[in-house]
């Protein structure tokens, strides 16, 4: 069990820079479920909820070869999900991701207060991240090893930390994110943008 939160660099504010601290995100991970009930403190940019996933979702993926084609789709949950759970199956997906998927909309969903998703399933190599808004962000790197967030000062250059494979990234919406998420271009890890609009 563990919970960790981001703050500002102390020494930054010491400096008289704390403006520039203001350009990374506040960020608050955990790996217990009530981890979730952070997404209502308005001071937060990103929740991350860690998972341990079963070893078969990790072998899996890591067998996975995933089109280069992103899958988008959007409208009400169900609609995304009964077309989702169709192509992910067609596409080669493994398994288990149109229910983990399936499971990530409603709990999306439910959070936001939306009944409307869009979803894009892509890898490093295709791109395709969706543009911001709606109501929540979520963002889910299953198995894909190189996706980070800059969690860095703009004048040191970017300081990347990287997501643990399979956490769930809850990003709420603000009137301006701070959150950039990073993807290693050469890479086929399966990743998921999803957004409660």
């Amino acid at each position: 069990m563990f919970a960790i939160e981001s703050w500002p660099d102390g020494q930054d504010m010491l400096h008289g820079m704390a403006s520039l601290s203001g350009q990374v995100p506040h960020v608050r991970a955990g790996n217990l479920e009530d981890t979730l009930a952070s997404l209502t403190r308005q001071d937060l940019d990103m929740v991350i909820w860690t998972r341990q996933p079963p070893q078969s979702w990790v072998e899996a993926m890591r067998d996975a070869l995933p089109p280069l084609e992103p899958l988008s789709l959007s409208g009400t949950v169900e609609q995304v999900m009964q077309a989702a759970q169709a192509l992910v199956s067609e596409e080669g997906y493994p398994d288990f991701l149109a229910e983990d998927l399936a499971h990530c909309a409603s709990l999306a969903a439910a959070l936001s207060g939306s009944n409307r998703i869009s979803l894009v399933l892509t890898t490093g190599v295709a791109g395709g991240q969706p543009e911001p808004g709606g109501r929540l962000s979520l963002f889910c790197a299953y198995g894909h090893d190189e996706a980070s967030w800059n969690s860095g000062e703009p004048f040191t250059g970017p300081r990347l930390t990287r997501f643990a494979p399979f956490s769930l990234a809850f990003m709420p919406v603000r009137d301006e994110s701070r959150v950039r998420i990073d993807l290693d271009k050469a890479s086929l890890g399966v990743v998921l943008f999803l957004r409660a609009d």
